[in-house]
């Protein structure tokens, strides 16, 4: 069986919906992330600055921190991609 992979902007498009519970809370950013490995979200994240006090925890850290939790391991795979839902300075 052919595995459909789908196109970067449809893993755009996932970090862009995981956004949306957010736009209308003012004191934060409302930044989604999802992180891809071989054709497979294995994670995803949302930017939790506010809630966690803490300067790092942009969408995209918290989508690598989920994947390196997810994988056991300190280290990702080269193939994985971050798609953040809008670049920040983390990416």
């Amino acid at each position: 069986m052919v595995r459909r992979l789908w196109s970067d902007r449809q893993y755009l498009r996932l970090a862009v919906e995981l956004s949306g519970g957010y736009r209308n809370d003012e004191r934060r950013c409302p930044f989604g992330a999802v992180v891809v490995a071989h054709g497979s979200v294995i994670s995803r994240g949302v930017n939790q600055v506010v809630e966690l006090n803490d300067p790092t925890a942009h969408a995209e850290i918290m989508a690598l921190r989920a994947a390196a939790t997810e994988l056991q391991a300190y280290a990702i795979d080269s193939s994985a991609q971050c798609h953040p839902g809008e670049s920040g300075q983390q990416c």
